[in-house]
C-alpha cells in the first residue's frame, strides 16, 4: 500500500518552499502554510498492478504544505534541556477515493512513530479514511505543541535566577561603586547572559506566533473542506494552548527585561560613584 502511494504521486515543487524560502537572519522559513491550488495532474506511468492505482485521481482533492517547529528533550551531550525541531510536511487527500499521502521531512523518527501509532490499520471506506487523515494531522499538531510547557518551566528557572541576581545587585553600595556579587566585570558578564536569554525568548515568541498562524490556517481549511467539527475543535484547542505558551514566554521576557534594567542602572550608578562616568 505504501509503495502504491509513492508510485502514484509526484511531489510538486512547492513542497520545497518551506525549506528554501527562509529569513537568513533568524533561520526561520517565511512560508509556513501553502494550500496547493490548482491541482497538479499526475504524469503518465507505466502499466503495473501498483501504478494502475494512479488512474483513480478525482478532481476534488485537498493539498497543502506546511512547516512547523516543535521542541523535544535535547540529547544529554548537548547540555541543554530542550531542542527545537522543524518538520516540513506535504499532505494530499482525495475526497472521492479517500486516498491520502503524507510526506514528512524531519531530522529524527519521532513523527514517523506518532503517525504509525495512528495509522495502525488503513481502512478502505472513504469516510473512514477521512477520519484517519484528520487524526494524522492532529498527531502532527500535538507534537508541535506538547513540548512547550516544559520549555516555559525551563525558561522560568533561568529568568528567576537572573532576576534574583538583579535584585541583589540593586542593593549594592552605589557610593563605593562596589557590588557584593563581584563588581563591574561580573555584572557585565551577567548582562551578556541575560541578553542571550532575552534573544532566545524573542525567537521562541516568534516561533510560537508562526505556529499559531499555521494552526489557524488549518482550522479554516479543515472547517471549510473536511467538515469534521470534532477535529476542528481540537485544532482550536491546540491554537489556544500555543497562544497561552506564547503569552507565558512573553511575560518571562518582560520580567527579564526589568531585571536587565536593574543591573544596568546599578552599573551606571556604581561607575558614577567611582568617578568613571560624569
Amino acid at each position: 500500500m505504501f509503495e502504491a502511494i509513492l508510485d502514484h504521486h509526484i511531489m510538486p515543487y512547492p513542497l520545497l518552499h518551506p525549506l528554501v524560502d527562509a529569513n537568513p537572519a533568524l533561520g526561520i522559513p517565511s512560508i509556513h502554510f501553502r494550500p496547493l491550488i490548482p491541482l497538479i495532474p499526475a504524469p503518465p506511468l507505466p502499466a503495473s498492478p501498483i501504478c494502475a492505482l494512479s488512474h483513480h485521481h478525482s478532481n476534488h482533492e485537498l493539498r497543502y504544505t506546511l512547516l512547523l517547529r516543535g521542541v523535544e528533550p535535547a540529547p544529554n551531550h548537548t547540555g541543554q534541556a530542550w531542542f527545537g525541531r522543524p518538520a516540513a510536511i506535504y499532505h494530499s487527500y482525495d475526497f472521492s477515493t479517500g486516498r491520502a499521502v503524507w510526506v514528512v521531512i524531519k531530522a529524527n523518527g519521532v513523527l514517523r512513530e506518532r503517525i504509525q501509532e495512528v495509522a495502525v490499520e488503513v481502512p478502505w471506506r472513504p469516510e473512514q479514511r477521512r477520519k484517519l487523515s484528520c487524526e494524522t494531522v492532529m498527531a502532527v499538531l500535538t507534537w508541535c505543541e506538547e513540548g512547550w510547557g516544559g520549555v516555559v518551566r525551563a525558561i522560568e528557572g533561568q529568568v528567576q535566577a537572573a532576576v534574583g541576581y538583579a535584585q541583589r545587585v540593586d542593593g549594592l553600595d552605589r557610593k563605593e561603586g562596589k557590588s557584593r556579587d563581584g563588581g563591574g566585570e561580573f555584572r557585565y558578564k551577567e548582562l551578556q547572559r541575560m541578553s542571550r536569554l532575552a534573544d532566545q525568548i524573542g525567537e521562541m515568541e516568534l516561533v510560537l506566533n508562526l505556529a499559531e498562524r499555521v494552526v489557524g490556517d488549518l482550522v479554516e481549511l479543515y472547517n471549510n473542506k473536511m467538515k469534521v467539527p470534532s477535529v476542528v475543535g481540537r485544532m482550536k484547542e491546540i491554537a489556544r494552548r500555543l497562544e497561552t505558551r506564547r503569552a507565558q514566554i512573553a511575560a518571562k521576557g518582560r520580567r527579564l527585561e526589568n531585571g536587565r534594567r536593574l543591573v544596568s542602572d546599578a552599573g551606571i550608578a556604581a561607575e558614577r560613584g567611582s568617578g568613571f562616568c560624569v
